[in-house]
């Protein structure tokens, strides 16, 4: 079984600690499927939902997911809220 793992913390965008193209906005409706390879995903405003083996979860501003390291598929990540969504990730 998949565990994703949800941790809130205050928001710190590194630009060392993330992977060139890896800041992203999307709209309400809308879905990314992120790299293969993408360990954490932060949100930095809004709420996303992300979809990763079968394993779905909510996270929104301020909160990081971390993925596990056995993915199977790549994550899909999509905005549910009416505010733009801004997710961060790193490799």
């Amino acid at each position: 079984m998949t565990k994703l793992t949800r941790e809130s913390a205050a928001i710190t965008l590194d630009p060392e600690a993330f992977a060139p193209n890896s800041e992203f906005v999307l709209i309400k409706n809308s879905a990314y499927r992120l790299p293969q390879g993408v360990r954490q995903v932060q949100v930095v405003a809004g709420c996303a939902w992300l979809s990763i083996n079968g394993h779905d979860m909510f996270i929104c501003a301020g909160e990081t997911a971390e993925l596990p390291t056995d993915v199977q598929d790549s994550a899909v990540v999509s905005a549910i809220d009416r505010k733009p969504l801004l997710i961060a990730f790193t490799l």
